[in-house]
């Protein structure tokens, strides 16, 4: 069975619509990158193509080559957090393309987004 027609169907059991959508309010390019959310209310489906499932995600703060102990890693809109331990090292998993904010106490917040491949390397500049 083709991939559109199987989320066109699950959308219409999960929704209890007996009319199909048409080709032009629902268009999938990736099924693999989708991700169902049943949380917007009742009866209320929504898809979205943006790739929503968390990987794992590692690297090392730092700042002139130094490590930076403690430094706070949060996905940006979510709860998800993590710090850096002793040797600057931290890993989360976060979904690709969410934005990481790195924060530290004497440093420059920085804002990054998480790649494809898991190893992210952040450096950090002292404020003034």
């Amino acid at each position: 069975m083709d991939k559109q027609i199987t989320v066109l169907l699950l959308l219409q059991l999960l929704t209890g619509c007996s009319k199909m959508p048409s080709k032009e309010q629902v268009s999938i390019v990736n099924i693999a990158d989708c991700v169902l959310d049943t949380t917007s209310g009742p009866r209320t489906i929504s898809v979205s193509s943006s790739p929503g499932y968390p990987h794992f995600v590692s690297g090392i703060i730092s700042c002139r080559s130094e490590p930076i102990s403690g430094a706070l890693i949060r996905v940006k809109g979510t709860s998800l957090t993590t710090r850096s331990d002793g040797q600057g090292h931290y890993q989360l998993d976060a979904p690709v393309g969410a934005i990481l904010q790195v924060m530290m106490l004497s440093y420059n917040c920085k804002e990054v987004q998480v790649p494809q491949q898991g190893s992210l390397n952040i450096q950090l500049t002292e404020s003034m």
